[in-house]
C-alpha cells in the first residue's frame, strides 16, 4: 500500500507524508525478512560489492536531503548554494541530483568546489558530512580489502 501511494503521489505531485513515512518503515523491515535467506544462500563477492555501494548511497542520501533542506528552506535568509547555483526555479529533481553529486564528492573527499556552503547552516551540514563521510568511505575501504582477501584465500583453496 505504502509503495502504490509513493507512486501516486510522485505523479500527482502531492505530498503524502503519512504514506512516505509507512514506506520508509517497510525499507527497514526488509533486512529483517532477507536476513534469513541470506544465511542459506550465498550470492557472492560481487553482491557484496554491491552492498557496499549501496550503503555508501543511502548515506548519501542521507547527506544529500540535509544538504538540499537546508539550503531550501534558508533560501529567504541569503545566499545558499541553490541560488549561486541559480536552481531556485528548476524543478526538485535537478536540485535534488546536484545535493547528490555535493555529497558524493565530498564523502569520498574529492570535493571539487563547484557547490560550496554559503551559509553557517550549510558549514553546518558540511562539518557533519566532512566526519560522517571519512568513517563511512573508511569503512567502505576496509569492507573493499576484506573482500579482496576472501577472493584471494578463496584462489588459494581452488589451486
Amino acid at each position: 500500500f505504502a509503495i502504490i501511494g509513493l507512486l501516486f503521489g510522485a505523479l500527482n505531485d502531492y505530498n503524502f507524508k503519512f504514506v512516505n513515512l509507512l514506506f520508509c518503515i517497510q525499507i527497514f523491515s526488509i533486512k529483517k525478512r532477507y536476513a534469513p535467506i541470506e544465511e542459506v544462500i550465498y550470492f557472492g563477492q560481487f553482491y557484496d560489492l554491491i552492498l557496499i555501494m549501496v550503503k555508501i548511497v543511502c548515506m548519501a542520501h542521507v547527506f544529500a536531503c540535509l544538504w538540499h533542506a537546508c539550503s531550501y528552506y534558508n533560501s529567504n535568509n541569503g545566499k545558499t548554494w541553490i541560488t549561486l547555483l541559480k536552481l531556485e526555479n528548476d524543478p526538485w529533481m535537478d536540485r535534488y541530483l546536484y545535493s547528490i553529486y555535493w555529497a558524493l564528492t565530498t564523502m569520498i573527499t574529492v570535493g571539487y568546489g563547484d557547490i560550496v556552503p554559503k551559509n553557517e547552516f550549510e558549514v553546518g551540514i558540511c562539518l557533519v558530512t566532512y566526519m560522517v563521510g571519512t568513517v563511512v568511505f573508511g569503512y567502505s575501504l576496509n569492507c573493499i580489502g576484506g573482500l579482496l582477501n576472501r577472493i584471494e584465500e578463496k584462489n588459494k583453496e581452488l589451486t
